[in-house]
């Protein structure tokens, strides 16, 4: 790890553990994990981790993530509230949200 990858990966550790503590308040329980390179391939999928083993693993993820420069990407299933991915929205759709 180079300098200054200890400390962000620390903070995206704490960033994905705040992402997650909001998916719980919501009620979501379980989450999709996908891994992608940086052409946007698949290069993983998790199915239905559970936001405790999700939580305990973030910092081992994130520093594979960063090792291999690949994506993960964090779905959440099953909250009682439906959630949208708001960055896979075309522009005339995101217009008429606005």
């Amino acid at each position: 790890m180079e300098t200054g990858e200890a400390g962000e990966t620390r903070a995206g550790v704490v960033e994905a553990w705040q992402m997650l503590d909001l998916f719980a308040s919501l009620e979501v329980r379980a989450f999709d994990l996908t891994t992608t390179d940086v052409d946007g391939h698949q290069r993983g999928f998790r199915r239905a981790l559970s936001g405790a083993a999700l939580r305990q693993e973030m910092p081992d993820l994130l520093d594979a993530a960063i090792q291999r420069q690949q994506n993960l990407i964090v779905r959440p299933r099953d909250g009682r509230v439906e959630l949208v991915q708001l960055d896979d929205l075309s522009g005339a759709i995101e217009l008429r949200i606005i």
